[in-house]
């Protein structure tokens, strides 16, 4: 055998084993990134979970608050009705005693 042919065999064998390493490493590239789209995928959906919950918390916290700001407008306009009939209750009792002192 002549040392070009072996030096063409070794030359060869070196970019066979370069494309078995890299098939390798392709493949080890794919199962790590099949398994971090999985990874991502869950966290996608936890963090999702996640947000719904919150968000249906936030929207009965307002439903809350609306209810609140009913009632709170409710109750002011009953206190508002009560201090006029009051004032008025005060007004009649005044000009009474004015008519009484004033015979």
């Amino acid at each position: 055998m002549s040392l070009d042919s072996r030096n063409w065999e070794r030359q060869e064998q070196m970019v066979l084993k370069a494309l078995e390493d890299l098939r390798l490493s392709s493949d080890a590239s794919l199962k790590l990134g099949g398994e971090l789209k999985e990874s991502l995928t869950g966290m996608r959906a936890e963090v999702n979970g996640k947000f719904n919950s919150q968000q249906l918390q936030l929207d009965s916290q307002q439903h809350q608050i609306n209810e609140l700001k009913g009632q709170l407008s409710t109750a002011y306009k009953w206190l508002a009705g009560l201090a006029a009939s009051l004032i008025l209750t005060i007004l009649g009792f005044l000009l009474n005693q004015l008519h009484l002192v004033a015979k």
